[in-house]
């Protein structure tokens, strides 16, 4: 196993235990634990979405945390995700407002590529700007950098 392959390993497990971790305390909270409700749409809520193919980064787990603050049907708040593509990661921070079924992100996101993969961009290229567009589960997600600009279909909340 190469270097890489192991550094992917690694960080896949570290993003299943934090989700499993958070989901946990959940539950804990009612016994006098932490108090986070994780899925009322107020305080820490879990981010995740599956990145269909990404152009930079590839197939990818794109998962993190907000910290949304309610206004009657309204969320909003600060949102920070890590994803972990076949050909490299990307860490995006964005101010997230939703309702319901749909949600709107905006923000920053920056890239690290894999040694072999087929684009070769200098560092300045790598960071770029980031918008999500949610509906239920499905969610579409533009990002503008320098030099080139995509959308890329995801699944997830």
């Amino acid at each position: 196993m190469t270097y890489m392959e192991t550094y992917h390993t690694m960080n896949m497990r570290l993003l299943v235990f934090l989700v499993t971790l958070l989901s946990i305390s959940n539950a804990s909270a009612e016994e006098g634990g932490w108090d986070w409700d994780l899925f009322d749409g107020e305080g820490w809520t879990p981010r995740y979405a599956y990145l269909s193919d990404d152009n930079f980064i590839g197939h990818a787990h794109y998962a993190g945390l907000a910290y949304y603050q309610k206004k009657g049907a309204e969320q909003s708040g600060m949102s920070f995700r890590y994803g972990l593509g076949k050909k490299g990661d990307k860490v995006n921070i964005a101010y997230t407002n939703s309702f319901s079924f749909m949600a709107v992100d905006f923000g920053l996101s920056y890239h690290f590529l894999d040694d072999d993969n087929r684009i070769s961009l200098d560092g300045s290229e790598l960071l770029g700007l980031e918008m999500g567009l949610r509906f239920w589960v499905i969610q579409f997600i533009g990002v503008h950098t320098e030099e080139t600009s995509w959308v890329t279909l995801a699944y997830g909340f």
